[in-house]
């Protein structure tokens, strides 16, 4: 399977689909961060592969990340656990989707532990991953919220095509947010131009 991001460039509509994400980025780029939450794909589990997920745009704040110009924070990854990491106040899975492989982690709680729920997760498990996106030592990772052990390996597959078909139906569009942020700007830009007419 193709990353989703390919998927995209790659059909007759591709060329569209790319000019409304560079177009998506740049709005993002003037978005306040605090109007970020307009968006309704920000508090969205994104449906990605781990490919996608390390090819995601880090807003010049660094507060956050972007997809196709959409603000995003949360995202959900299907794949196998092909690597354990269990530290004293932490436990990390890499995940493998056949298009990258990533790594998710789960930190203790308050109590100091790990749940018993992650540490029943064994190599070669299929597990479905929801989680905050976070940056370590310079790789974009999953900070774990809830992981779920799949038993029929066609979920994966169901996975992959659902992130393809969210990417060129949801993803690479503009939200309404960033429409009428850039309504605004363009009145804007309207009135300075009229204001300059009317100096000259």
């Amino acid at each position: 399977f193709e990353s989703c991001s390919h998927f995209v460039v790659h059909q007759s509509d591709g060329r569209v689909a790319r000019e409304r994400g560079e177009h998506g980025r740049h709005l993002l780029s003037m978005l306040p961060t605090q109007c970020w939450g307009l968006d309704p794909i920000f508090w969205s589990n994104v449906k990605l592969t781990a490919q996608d997920i390390q090819k995601l745009d880090l807003h010049p704040s660094k507060k956050g990340f972007s997809i196709l110009g959409h603000p995003i924070s949360r995202a959900e990854i299907v794949g196998t656990v092909v690597e354990i990491s269990l530290k004293h106040n932490r436990i990390t899975f890499s995940v493998d989707d056949g298009t990258g492989v990533v790594n998710c982690t789960r930190f203790s709680d308050e109590a100091g532990g790990i749940s018993s729920t992650f540490k029943k997760i064994n190599l070669g498990d299929l597990v479905r991953l929801h989680g905050t996106l976070a940056t370590y030592r310079m790789q974009t990772e999953i900070r774990i919220c809830a992981i779920h052990l799949e038993e029929n390996f066609d979920t994966l597959t169901l996975h992959l095509l659902e992130s393809l078909y969210m990417f060129t139906k949801v993803y690479s569009k503009p939200s309404k947010v960033q429409i009428e942020f850039e309504e605004r700007q363009r009145r804007s830009d309207n009135k300075s131009n009229k204001c300059e007419m009317g100096t000259i």
